[in-house]
């Protein structure tokens, strides 16, 4: 694990407490030679045509985007994409992007890893874009912070230092701003990274072939919280909840809703939105443990405690499916002290310490330091995840990329 309390070169030399007090949502930041290993032009762990396979699966997500300012004759296609439509592209103006790259190549976690300093909760994924000169997206925001760095050729980056209030140009296929004045302009080369906070105005355009990744991380909407926890609540009614007015008087309108009816529902509302600390973490785990992308999640072939544990204790490492989302709370169960667990939104209640170890490695490694014959629970929950597919052997998972 990356001792994230040290300096780090990706940080422009800071720590991560340091870069999240001085920077973090807050102001944008140039690094350079934030991962020198790009330098070298042997260092390819993703190549342009590899890219292009990945967008030719239909499980996916992939898009090409066609246009330029000033122009603004953007178009949008949605892969999967053939061997024949990636030839018949033009020389130019032109960004295929791929998401959740860390998710389909498992190696790449390691990329992600140096940005865990961040709650795994935030994260959303890597996506990785190749373009040929004068390729881009549009000058706009994202409401998402992100750390764009650059991997192969030279990209410009335009962007504005503070949050923009410029509206998108109408009847375009993407979102692209009507009013954009940026305040600083540098190329980023092989390793150079840029970090944006959310709602800052950008421009990137290739100078040449270039491959950029894009570290993203998800800020879920007020809206989506909002919805998502009054569906919970709503759950647990019944129609025999009704409204009820027993002190009812009598009105010199009927057509009038009276301030006491007006604060009798505001009243009543306000109390069913009330939650208990344990019942509130319970939805939020639940909610932000969703499934990171829609690749479908293959089902194993069911696995006993007994043979579960001695595979563990043979030396075999299983390894969290990269599909999917691991998330705890701590938590005063009716046993004590211990976690509900989320994994997927689905909850489970687990009292042993390791839960921690695993959940921070994202891999369970005995290594002769630990053993589960006692822990019950532990085993069965995990048996339980990894019938359903959320948890893989590791030789398995990193053969069959490998065979790929």
């Amino acid at each position: 694990m990356i001792d994230f309390k040290q300096a780090q070169q990706h940080l422009n030399g800071l720590t991560a407490q340091a870069f999240l007090n001085q920077y973090w949502q807050k102001k944008p930041l140039l690094i350079r030679n934030a991962f020198p290993e790009f330098q070298n032009p042997e260092f390819n762990p993703l190549t342009p045509d590899e890219l292009a396979g990945l967008a030719t699966e239909k499980d996916i997500a992939s898009r090409l985007l066609l246009g330029s300012h000033p122009e603004n004759d953007w178009k949008v296609e949605h892969g999967p994409f053939s061997e024949e439509h990636f030839a018949k592209l033009p020389e130019s103006n032109w960004s295929l992007l791929v998401s959740d790259v860390e998710k389909h190549l498992p190696d790449f976690l390691q990329f992600t890893d140096y940005f865990r300093f961040v709650p795994d909760w935030r994260v959303d994924d890597l996506m990785v874009s190749y373009a040929p000169q004068g390729g881009s997206v549009g000058k706009h925001t994202d409401e998402y912070d992100v750390f764009l760095l650059q991997t192969h050729g030279q990209r410009r980056w335009q962007i504005e230092e503070t949050r923009s209030t410029s509206p998108y140009i109408a009847d375009l296929e993407i979102k692209v701003l009507e009013k954009f004045e940026p305040t600083q302009d540098w190329v980023l080369n092989p390793g150079d990274m840029l970090y944006l906070p959310p709602g800052i105005g950008h421009y990137g355009v290739a100078e040449n072939d270039c491959m950029t990744w894009s570290f993203g991380f998800r800020a879920p909407s007020w809206q989506f919280l909002l919805q998502d926890f009054s569906d919970t609540i709503a759950e647990k009614m019944t129609e025999e909840q009704r409204y009820s007015d027993p002190r009812q008087s009598l009105q010199a309108n009927p057509a009038e809703i009276s301030a006491d009816s007006l604060k009798t529902v505001r009243q009543k509302l306000s109390s069913l939105l009330q939650m208990d600390n344990n019942r509130f973490a319970d939805w939020l785990g639940s909610a932000v443990s969703q499934q990171a992308c829609e690749f479908p999640i293959q089902e194993q072939e069911t696995l006993d405690a007994d043979s579960l544990s001695e595979q563990l204790h043979s030396g075999r490492v299983l390894m969290l499916n990269p599909y999917v989302r691991l998330c705890f709370v701590r938590a005063e169960l009716t046993s004590g002290p211990g976690y509900q667990v989320y994994i997927n939104g689905d909850c489970a209640e687990l009292t042993s310490p390791l839960v921690e170890i695993f959940s921070k490695q994202r891999r369970i490694a005995l290594d002769g330091q630990a053993n589960l014959t006692t822990e019950t629970d532990l085993l069965l929950w995990l048996c339980d995840n990894y019938t359903k597919g959320y948890w893989l052997w590791e030789d398995e998972l990193l053969c069959d990329e490998g065979e790929d």
